[in-house]
């Protein structure tokens, strides 16, 4: 039997001294195979959101550092904002960030989407840790 659980989808770890039990394969192929077919379902959905609108919305953590966020497409242009604390209101970064081309190191687009970069001491941060950025892509 499992002594520890992975974070995330919480399958079985086993330690040298623990015994395999073929119900603990089978809880962690499930768990795995739902968790595929729940980032599936989003993508598709995404996908004909996009189709229907021309453009997607949604939103991000920061994480400090670099992150790529997935659209499935270049986005023409970006609109991007982030909340500072849950108790404010929102803001917008440098009284709206509107990126139709690169911001810097801030910013890129991608053929399937946009990286963010958080970038110390900057004036425009695009992924600060923790906060939470909401964004409006157009295709």
């Amino acid at each position: 039997m499992s002594t520890n659980k992975s974070q995330n989808l919480k399958l079985h770890l086993w330690e040298p001294e623990d015994n395999f039990l073929r119900t603990e394969f089978n809880e962690n192929f499930s768990a795995i195979d739902a968790a595929l077919k729940a980032e599936a379902d989003q993508r598709t959905a995404l996908e004909q959101r996009v189709a229907s609108t021309g453009h997607v919305i949604g939103s991000f953590t920061g994480n400090g550092s670099t992150q790529t966020i997935t659209l499935g497409f270049k986005p023409s242009f970006v609109i991007i904002s982030g909340q500072v604390t849950p108790a404010s209101s929102w803001y917008y970064l440098n009284n709206l960030i509107v990126c139709a081309s690169s911001l810097g190191e801030h910013f890129q687009r991608i053929a399937t989407g946009f990286t963010v970069k958080y970038i110390t001491n900057a004036t425009t941060y695009t992924n600060r840790e923790g906060i939470t950025y909401a964004y409006l892509a157009f295709r």
